[in-house]
């Protein structure tokens, strides 16, 4: 495989680093306990302008130029602007200077050290330095989980391509989800199975539907019902079953017996009673759940950070969650105290 060398990085065409949250192949969210809570800046809106602003809600950054910013991760977040009629992507560090930049179609965080950048349609890794990895060969890249990522190198089928940028495993599968704990579903005539990181499939696909591996656990999905297997494919919390069932995180799963979601622990024991109408698997001891039509964050203990008053809510990444109200964005911390007022 060739490799662009670190010297392309001049000043008319440095390096885009990109990292997308991909879309899991098996209708779920990717990386759902997955909490990066690495220092990093955050996109905002102030009087119409975009700005960066550090976690206490302090501008960093006025992106004054700049037509789009995304959220960051692993200290560095994406910003683009146009350059001779070309996207280029600067990423800033937490202090706010540009860490490096790349022209590239689209540009996203990094995950594991490495990020996906798209250039004329085709996909390509980069490392945090802005080297290539990969040159921009691939239908279609997700993002790094542990040291593999699920990819369509020149064909239809998924596999996966190491840190290196070498095939780790050939593309074979017709849907594939990211590695966690080891495990990555796959998807073969309509079955759902797992497979190892040497690609040898650990679990067979006899399963409906599945979710990835979190705190060494799985929920399948058998005709209409969901369960919990292990790593080895033994049923947990005595075959018990659900109506749905979500990821674990913290020690606790979301999961609906009747009409509304409730948490159960490991052993299958409610934790936190239903009472939701959606509820996320817990990232970093908060977990979005929606009442009413209103989202707010609950805490392992059940307690509300605050009253559901968010049309939606993202995930806590780097000490902040994004909240929006009346398509205005804001932020909140893990306490529920407002950093940033949602605003246009």
């Amino acid at each position: 495989m060739i490799l662009i060398p670190t010297s392309m990085r001049s000043a008319f065409c440095l390096i885009a680093l990109l990292a997308v949250t991909g879309c899991d192949a098996f209708g779920g969210s990717d990386d759902a306990t997955d909490f990066d809570s690495s220092e990093r800046l955050f996109p905002a809106r102030q009087n119409g302008d975009r700005v960066l602003i550090d976690r206490t809600g302090r501008v960093v950054v006025d992106l004054d130029g700049y037509n789009s910013a995304r959220s960051g991760a692993e200290g560095l977040t994406p910003a683009r602007r146009r350059e001779n009629n070309r996207n280029v992507w600067d990423f800033f560090d937490s202090a706010g200077q540009i860490a490096f930049s790349v022209q590239a179609d689209e540009a996203y965080a990094p995950r594991n050290g490495r990020a996906r950048v798209r250039l004329d349609g085709r996909w390509a890794f980069v490392d945090t330095d802005g080297a290539f990895i990969v040159n921009p060969y691939l239908r279609d890249a997700r993002d790094f989980s542990g040291n593999l990522a699920r990819v369509k190198t020149t064909g239809n089928s998924w596999g996966f391509l190491d840190r290196g940028g070498q095939v780790a495993i050939d593309p074979a599968f017709s849907s594939v989800g990211d590695f966690q704990n080891g495990r990555a579903r796959f998807e073969r005539s309509g079955k759902v199975g797992f497979i190892d990181e040497t690609g040898e499939v650990v679990i067979p696909a006899v399963y409906d539907d599945a979710r990835d591996f979190s705190d060494g656990r799985a929920a399948v999905r058998q005709g209409q019902r969901w369960s919990y297997i292990d790593l080895e494919d033994n049923r947990l919390l005595d075959s018990q079953t659900f109506i749905s069932a979500g990821d674990y995180g913290s020690g606790l799963a979301p999961v609906r017996i009747e009409n509304r979601w409730e948490y159960v622990n490991e052993n299958g024991e409610r934790q936190i009673a239903p009472q939701f109408d959606s509820a996320r698997a817990f990232v970093g001891d908060r977990a979005a759940v929606e009442v009413d039509g209103r989202w707010t964050f609950v805490r392992p203990d059940g307690t509300q950070l605050r009253a559901p008053e968010f049309d939606q809510v993202d995930d806590f990444a780097g000490g902040l969650a994004e909240v929006t109200v009346d398509d205005k964005r804001g932020y909140i911390d893990l306490e529920g105290a407002t950093v940033w007022l949602p605003r246009d």
